[in-house]
Parts: C-alpha cells; sequence; structure tokens
C-alpha cells in the first residue's frame, strides 16, 4: 500500500518503515512552533480559541482539585495572555504552571492534537460544551452526567469512563498518578484513499499508552459520528440546557405508574433501580464512585451498589458495580450470573 506523505512535526513519513519509525517520536516534540501556531486556526470555531480553552479548563480543574497545593485564583490572567500562541505556551513549559497544572494543560493538548488530525472540518470548539457528556463544563474537563443526546455524546461518555479508569483512584485499574506530566507516544499516516490512521506506541500497560488509547478512540469515534454533529445539543450556540435535559426525571415515572417505591428503593418494571447523580470523576466533579453525588435525580442505574472497579482492556473499558463481577473478556455481568449474560451498563 502506497501511503500519502503526512508531517508529524518535522518528519515524513514516506514509507511503510518510516512510518514505523513514527512510533520513536513524540507529537509535542516532534512539531514545532510554526505547525502549533496553525493548529491555533483549525481549533478556532466561533469565539472558542484553544488558549482560552486551556485557562476555562485549568480553572475548572482548580475547583474540582481544591487539594491541590498550588495558587491559581486571581493570576489567571497574569501568567496567560490571551494573545499570547499556544506554540509558546507549551515551549515555556506552561508558563510558569506548577507540575500538576502543566501535566493537565499537556492531556489537554495532546487530546486536542489526536482529535483534530482525524477530523474532517478540524473544528474543536464544537465538541466543548456538547450534550451531556462532551466537556460540558469547558475544555479539558470530560465529566458528564445523565443519557447521551446522540453517537457524539455518548463517545464522550465512554471517553470520560476510560479517562477515570486511568486515573480515580478508588476505581482505577491502574491508579496513574494525575499530575504527570508524561506525553505519550504516538503515530499516524493518511494512505492513497484517504483514510487516517492513528496508532499508540507506548508499551502495553503503561499510563501513557491507556491515555493515548483513551485519547485515539475518542477521536476515530468523533471523525465516524462528525456528521451527526446538531447545533442544537451545543450549550452556547444551540442553547441546549443539559440541567434540564440530562435530569432523570423522577416524578415523570412515578406519575406514569412504571416507577414504584418498594420499601426504600425504586422498582421499574419489577426490577429495583436506585436514583443517583453519576458524574464522571476525572476532570468532572465528583460522581461515580466517592465523590459528591445528588439524593433522588439524574441517572438511573441497577441496584448493584457503588462502582468498585473497572473491566476491560483500554480503551474499551466498563464500571462494575458492587454485585457485579468482571469476566475474563471484559464483559460485566451479575455476580451470580454466568458471564454470557450481558449487564454492561
Amino acid at each position: 500500500m502506497k501511503l500519502l506523505p503526512i508531517i508529524l512535526g518535522s518528519a515524513f513519513a514516506q514509507t511503510q518503515n518510516e512510518i514505523l519509525d513514527l512510533k520513536k517520536r513524540t507529537f509535542l516534540q516532534e512539531i514545532e512552533l510554526d505547525a502549533i501556531l496553525q493548529l491555533q486556526d483549525y481549533i478556532k470555531f466561533e469565539d472558542f480559541n484553544v488558549t482560552q480553552g486551556i485557562i476555562e479548563g485549568l480553572n475548572s480543574y482548580r475547583d474540582d482539585h481544591p487539594d491541590k497545593d498550588n495558587e491559581w485564583g486571581d493570576k489567571a490572567q497574569s501568567l496567560f495572555d490571551f494573545e499570547k500562541s499556544t506554540g509558546r505556551l507549551v515551549r515555556t513549559g506552561g508558563g510558569g504552571l506548577t507540575l500538576a497544572d502543566r501535566g493537565h494543560v499537556i492531556k489537554y493538548l495532546q487530546m486536542k492534537i489526536v482529535i483534530l488530525f482525524m477530523q474532517k472540518n478540524k473544528f474543536l470548539g464544537k465538541y466543548c460544551f456538547y450534550g451531556c457528556w462532551c466537556f460540558p463544563r469547558g475544555a479539558g474537563n470530560n465529566g458528564g452526567f445523565g443519557q447521551p443526546v446522540d453517537n457524539i455524546d455518548k463517545s464522550c461518555r465512554e471517553y470520560s469512563t476510560c479517562y477515570n479508569c486511568i486515573y480515580n483512584q478508588n476505581i482505577g485499574s491502574q491508579r496513574c498518578p494525575e499530575n504527570t506530566a508524561d506525553r505519550y507516544q504516538i503515530g499516524g499516516f493518511v494512505d492513497r484513499f484517504g483514510q487516517v490512521q492513528i496508532f499508540c506506541t507506548d508499551p502495553w500497560g503503561t499510563c501513557n499508552r491507556s491515555r493515548c488509547e483513551c485519547d485515539r478512540d475518542l477521536a476515530m469515534k468523533l471523525r465516524q459520528h462528525e456528521p451527526e454533529w446538531n447545533m442544537q445539543y451545543h450549550h452556547k450556540w444551540g442553547k441546549f440546557q443539559p440541567e434540564e435535559t440530562c435530569n432523570f426525571n423522577i416524578n415523570e415515572f412515578r406519575t406514569s405508574g412504571k416507577l414504584k417505591m418498594v420499601g426504600n428503593d425504586y422498582v421499574m418494571d419489577n426490577r429495583p433501580y436506585i436514583v443517583k447523580f453519576d458524574m464522571g470523576t476525572h476532570g468532572g466533579g465528583g460522581g461515580g464512585n466517592g465523590g459528591p453525588q445528588s439524593s433522588v435525580k439524574n441517572s438511573m442505574f441497577p441496584i448493584y451498589g457503588p462502582i468498585i472497579g473497572c473491566c476491560g482492556r483500554f480503551p474499551t473499558v466498563h464500571y462494575f458495580r458492587k454485585g457485579q463481577k468482571c469476566c475474563t473478556d471484559g464483559q460485566v455481568t451479575d455476580a451470580k450470573a454466568p458471564c454470557d449474560s450481558d449487564f454492561t451498563q
């Protein structure tokens, strides 16, 4: 198969061997300043730009991680001039940020670069503040709650699960340090038919490889579902209201007769349910396990108890709860059921 050359930083991939050689390279280490400046134009959508997004993402990150020992607050404007390029931000090591903040910036930028590489129309702001799960609190924040509004939103929910299973210290199968500033290694190419391919090259089982697989999986799904993007689901431009649409309205189920109280449990169609707020825990502020949860609204789950772990291989991972078990094939089922009974949520 003859491959068209594509620039990943300053390297040209013209043959299969050269493409494989890209496995030794790192996106942010290879991309020159001019290339990063060009990404600014790709990322802009309406009034959204990557520098503003980084600030919004870090402010949200600060709110969600009050235990992080560094000063932020009013220093945002002094540390970041909105006119400064993203390239300078990266080259200066995060503009004077702490290690934790630099790690957040690097993860954020690498995720965006991978998504843009896969997109046909290279706009990223359209996926921020989208639906119930696509960065609902701004760029770099991948929490969410409720039922996805479409396949794009569903992909973001799966991405949130993927990240939680890396970084959440309570349920994560790897429990990677969240404040790491490491960059993962990745390569990619476009074949003569215009098909885009991208691959992660860090060793399997490492934190960087798992994070790369999560980003790659999201990028591939967003490319697949890109034509489905609908402005009516955007919080800013379509006036989508997640607090109204994404919440589980328990009163509607009560009045319909489908949901009934039996003791302290909710029962629908003779099956017990618990109703809880299930927000992504990494960068989302509370939720799926151990974090703050609302009382009786929002998402509804079978009454298996709290999330206790992750099941599967990155990027295809699922939560499993108390009363469930993780099968060797990555399937989640009832603790007393055979592994051919799928209870994956």
